[in-house]
């Protein structure tokens, strides 16, 4: 249905090498996916679970930090330290062919 495929977001595999991650806009929240070396796509909301900052991906560490009181996440959503009670919200994706299709 057209209507399914509006909440739909499609992003080509070649956008995202590995090791990197590409900032999107998925059903009006900003998100982050991400292409982990070894294993593959993840998309995570950027909205930290503390407070609401965004976070971002820092590619040297393979992390994803919040800017506004250091809280730290890995790569699959996971808190590592500071204050976020809970994990980053993880979108659903599957790929087919050269593209990721998130939602």
């Amino acid at each position: 249905t057209r209507a399914a495929d509006a909440k739909k977001l499609i992003i080509r595999k070649n956008e995202v090498p590995s090791g990197d991650a590409k900032n999107i806009i998925y059903q009006g929240e900003p998100a982050v996916l991400i292409n982990r070396p070894e294993k593959g796509f993840i998309a995570l909301s950027r909205t930290c679970t503390h407070l609401g900052c965004l976070v971002a991906f820092n590619k040297s560490r393979q992390e994803l930090i919040c800017p506004c009181h250091a809280g730290t996440y890995d790569l699959e959503g996971s808190v590592v330290s500071g204050p976020p009670p809970k994990p980053l919200t993880v979108i659903p994706l599957r790929i087919e062919g050269d593209t990721i299709i998130i939602g």
